[in-house]
């Protein structure tokens, strides 16, 4: 492995490391190009890779178990300094402090149930929606047609009424024609 300045071998016997591994562990918000202006980042990696969680991330894969005898390190589920919700940096880290350090992990009452139950609602909620703009255009067709139908009877009278005013000015009417 190689690092700025020296190289390392995993060879000459480092008993913890055996298999080096060059693959993206998929941290949830961090920039290539992070600095002291990142307005928010989250090192946290997500423990699965899809949204049916049937494909662990690179980070929950492989990992090796703590030699034995060792008290000094804690066996986690992930390789890495952060996993699915460990985000020990949060509450004691100046990242904290200045509210750059996200939290884009899955809170403890986030699960697969709740987003059915999202899913039922924004089911239900649209199933509703449709249901009262179903209603209302229902509702403003009727009113529409009695409307109509309203005028329409008002514009027959009124053009009735203005037949028999011409006939009685003109003299109009059946067999009168011609004469004088």
């Amino acid at each position: 492995m190689d690092g700025n300045g020296f190289s390392y071998s995993t060879e000459v016997g480092c008993p913890g490391l055996s298999v080096a591994r060059e693959v993206d562990p998929i941290l949830r918000l961090v920039p290539t190009d992070a600095n002291e202006n990142t307005e928010l980042l989250d090192p946290t990696t997500p423990q699965f890779t899809n949204e049916a969680q049937t494909e662990l991330s690179p980070a929950y894969s492989n990992v090796d178990p703590i030699p034995d005898g060792d008290t000094f390190f804690e066996q986690t589920p992930y390789l890495g300094a952060f996993g699915d919700s460990n985000n020990w940096l949060a509450s004691w880290s100046l990242l904290s402090e200045s509210g750059q350090l996200g939290d884009l992990s899955p809170q403890p009452d986030d699960s697969s149930d709740g987003d059915s139950d999202d899913n039922e609602n924004l089911v239900v909620g649209l199933a509703v929606g449709l249901t009262v703009f179903v209603v209302i255009l229902i509702g403003v067709a009727v009113y529409s047609y009695f409307r109509i139908k309203k005028y329409k009877t008002q514009y027959e009278k009124l053009q009735l009424s203005y037949d028999h005013e011409a006939d009685a000015e003109y003299g109009g009417g059946e067999g009168k024609a011609g004469e004088i």
